[in-house]
């Protein structure tokens, strides 16, 4: 048995019996997605929503079981990130595309678009350490299994002499892929090119802060894969360059369908700030931000405490997202959107979690 499966199998074994002895055992969902150009919906669909303009796109979830006890956290976790970082032009021509709309004739469009697709099982230990009475300090290692892979980018420039997308109407053009995937999403299988999967391995680092300056307030900031690699093998890798001249009409197309021996997906750091106020016991007042290294977005909230149950009205003026979050010592949930018709939704935020009573601390 290798090292790394010892490790794996000594985390379990660890996890299962801290959770047969706890009663601070959890399990929570975490989800946070945000469309800038058209809804989500329309985003993963066929984009035939309003077009707003913009340049991203993200999805970052979370699930973990996890166990916390007065040294350490353990839990089992999967996690999955999904950027994409495009260009103006390259929205545009493609809202057009999609539309059948007419592109802007004689403006030269320059296109690109690089995108990062991560999913990944795994384990996390983080140790707790105090420095100060009012800090907590977790450096946690999280060791992953990838389960998707999709790394690359797409650049280009072209320009429109007519009304359409037919070879007539298209100027000359130049369009450079290159990407890495655990499945060929190009057409590639017109090709008859069906590679295996490739099998990755990696680890993280994640770091969390708690803060309380004062007994009425308290201060976090969670930071997710500060240092994070997934290390890939038998990877298999698109290269496209196409090149069309209108006049006189000609095209060259070059490509490679390969292999690759190794490839290093670097994960996206990605985090959560949050600070809380306690006003006269009952009321609460806040601020929070979320982001990676494209979209951060922040809110506010006012929140009112009744019995066991603090309830937070939530507003997101940069999305102009509104929500609600309810949280109990037990369970809380997070419900955060811009539309009440999920499919002309361009921001979504889902939170849930509920602990889970194994039995009595020793």
């Amino acid at each position: 048995m290798t090292s790394t499966k010892l490790l794996t199998h000594g985390l379990l074994f660890s996890f299962f019996t801290h959770c047969a002895w706890s009663a601070d055992t959890k399990l929570s969902i975490t989800l946070d997605s945000y469309s800038e150009p058209v809804s989500i919906h329309q985003f993963t669909r066929d984009w035939n929503g309003k077009f707003e303009g913009g340049h991203h796109a993200m999805l970052h979830g979370r699930a973990e079981l996890s166990h916390q006890d007065l040294q350490h956290e353990f839990a089992l976790i999967w996690r999955y990130d999904y950027l994409i970082d495009f260009s103006e032009d390259a929205a545009e021509v493609y809202n057009a595309y999609k539309k059948e709309l007419s592109p802007s004739l004689k403006k030269e469009y320059l296109g690109n678009l690089s995108a990062s697709h991560t999913s990944a099982l795994g384990l996390r230990w983080a140790p707790k350490f105090h420095p100060a009475n009012n800090l907590i300090i977790f450096p946690a290692l999280n060791l992953l299994k990838g389960k998707k892979l999709t790394e690359g980018s797409i650049q280009g420039i072209t320009q429109f002499i007519g009304a359409g997308f037919s070879g007539n109407d298209i100027g000359d053009t130049s369009i450079n892929i290159s990407y890495h995937y655990d499945h060929p999403l190009i057409h590639e299988r017109d090709l008859d090119w069906y590679p295996p999967s490739p099998v990755g391995y990696g680890a993280s680092l994640d770091l969390r802060f708690i803060y309380k300056p004062i007994e009425a307030s308290l201060i976090s900031l969670n930071l997710y894969d500060v240092i994070g690699e997934i290390y890939w093998k038998e990877v298999p890798k698109t290269l496209y360059d196409f090149s069309y001249t209108n006049k006189p009409k000609s095209f060259n197309l070059n490509g490679v369908l390969s292999i690759d021996d190794r490839f290093t997906q670097k994960l996206p750091m990605h985090g959560t700030f949050a600070a809380d106020l306690r006003v006269q016991n009952k009321w609460h007042a806040g601020l929070s931000l979320q982001g990676d290294r494209y979209v951060w977005l922040a809110q506010v909230y006012a929140g009112y405490q009744h019995n066991d149950w603090l309830t937070k009205i939530l507003v997101e003026p940069q999305s102009q997202a509104f929500g609600v979050n309810i949280e109990h010592q037990y369970f809380s949930l997070r419900w955060l959107s811009d539309s009440l018709k999920a499919d002309q939704a361009h921001r979504l935020g889902l939170d849930a979690s509920v602990r889970i009573p194994f039995g009595s601390k020793k």
